[in-house]
């Protein structure tokens, strides 16, 4: 199996901000490398491409900016073992004036962890 999967693949390689550890340190200053590789997922036509990456750019910068002590503890051991469990959380959160805070960066990486995780079919 690892000699079929190209580990230096750059999508691959950036797949690791979905883990609540990596998300939550602040040490991935921008997600666009997975925005651009991935941009399908993102359901908008050529022309909002762009300001749809610029959203979830400022989201996931306002994340890393934001107060992670009360979402980790908001989270528990729930949080750091699954990563639908965060942006599920961060789907829900609010500002202050009642409008969702990080809603298409949440839908974003919960549409990451919803893609298959082989193209194996069942009868291999």
């Amino acid at each position: 199996m690892r000699k079929q999967v190209n580990h230096k693949d750059k999508t691959l390689q950036a797949l690791e901000y979905l883990d609540p550890k990596v998300a939550m340190n602040g040490t991935v200053e921008m997600i666009s490398p997975l925005t651009i590789r991935l941009s399908k997922l993102l359901g908008k036509s050529q022309s909002e491409l762009e300001s749809a990456r610029d959203t979830l750019e400022n989201q996931w910068l306002s994340l890393r900016d934001s107060k992670k002590e009360k979402i980790l503890k908001s989270g528990g051991e729930e949080l750091v073992s699954s990563p639908s469990y965060l942006w599920k959380l961060l789907l829900d959160g609010k500002n202050p004036d009642g409008t969702p805070e990080f809603f298409e960066l949440s839908n974003f990486m919960l549409d990451l962890c919803a893609l298959p995780h082989s193209s194996a079919g069942a009868e291999r």
